[in-house]
């Protein structure tokens, strides 16, 4: 499976956090092939800088979105009273558009 920066074996889901010094463009042809490697055992959700520095909130839903249907019960909790995360977002802003 390679180097994984975040893995929920349990509901099969993997994070991947691309920043610029480790993930040069370069790399992305062999961050495509592992993540193309690891479909039989999850679903990769990957994010880069802005998702979270700037869109952390959004970011968080997202991924709670993609471990509940997965069957995590867990509760997300916001960071603060108006944070994105804790009322539903549509799909494209949760995509970071």
């Amino acid at each position: 499976m390679g180097y994984l920066d975040r893995y929920y074996p349990e509901y099969r889901l993997i994070i991947e956090l691309d920043g610029g010094q480790y993930h040069p463009d370069v790399r992305r042809t062999q961050d495509q092939a592992r993540d193309n490697a690891n479909a039989p055992t999850g679903t990769t959700l990957r994010y880069g800088w802005r998702d979270v520095t700037r869109k952390a909130c959004e970011t968080a839903l997202q991924e709670a979105q993609a471990l509940r249907s997965r069957g995590w019960i867990g509760t997300l909790r916001p960071c603060s009273p108006a944070c994105r995360a804790a009322y539903p977002v549509r799909p494209a802003m949760a995509l970071g558009t």
